[in-house]
């Protein structure tokens, strides 16, 4: 018995938690990096939408300033979605159209644009 305590004095085992925090560590970070790795590609395929949202929002208004007609309605089928105008109502000065964008990864937004007229 007065041996095996003998060992136990001699041996140094004092680096093996240094190591052990130094792996959980670096477990913690991999870990960390690769969370944040994901949620950036998903902002960023958020922000691709946003942007084809805006662009089909803008390609709407550009067809109602080029359009001679003040009351119409109006689909127009793009690459990205579909975008539809309708005439809502004429007040003293502006004319007021709902735009309703439906792109193609199914997502969805309504707007109402007034156009003044001088």
């Amino acid at each position: 018995m007065n041996k095996y305590f003998y060992r136990l004095k001699t041996e140094h085992g004092f680096i093996s938690p240094y190591i052990l925090f130094v792996i959980t560590l670096l477990i913690i970070i991999v870990y960390h990096q690769l969370h944040l790795y994901t949620l950036n590609q998903e902002i960023v395929v958020k922000q691709l939408e946003q942007y084809r949202i805006q662009t089909m929002y803008r390609s709407a208004i550009h067809t109602i300033h080029i359009t001679e007609e003040i009351e119409f309605n109006k689909t127009m089928p793009l690459p990205n979605g579909n975008i539809s105008i309708n005439y809502v109502a004429t007040e003293a000065n502006k004319t007021i159209y709902s735009i309703q964008i439906i792109t193609k990864e199914g997502s969805q937004i309504e707007k109402i644009y007034h156009l003044y007229s001088p």
